[in-house]
């Protein structure tokens, strides 16, 4: 299985990065494509997200990782498009 596209609720600690910085740092990554995001929602801690992710081969523990490194946690995997070999 390929996965192609992936869409994430993501929640932000507020910090000296920002939305900008995540998309630079998911393109960065093997295979990754596009980056959309999504600010849904913001209280005093944190900025709640969708962030969808497109491209050819895409490693879910690298994504999540490279959000982690951001303080962006994801809440939950809401859509993936995935093809075979």
């Amino acid at each position: 299985m390929v996965l192609v596209k992936i869409v994430v609720q993501a929640y932000k600690i507020f910090d000296r990065t920002t939305i900008i910085d995540v998309a630079n740092h998911l393109l960065k990554l093997d295979g990754v494509k596009s980056v959309d995001i999504k600010i849904n929602d913001v209280d005093a801690e944190s900025i709640h997200l969708t962030i969808s992710i497109e491209g050819i081969d895409l490693d879910f523990e690298k994504i999540r990782n490279t959000l982690d490194s951001l303080n962006t946690v994801i809440s939950s995997v809401d859509e993936i498009i995935a093809t075979k070999d």
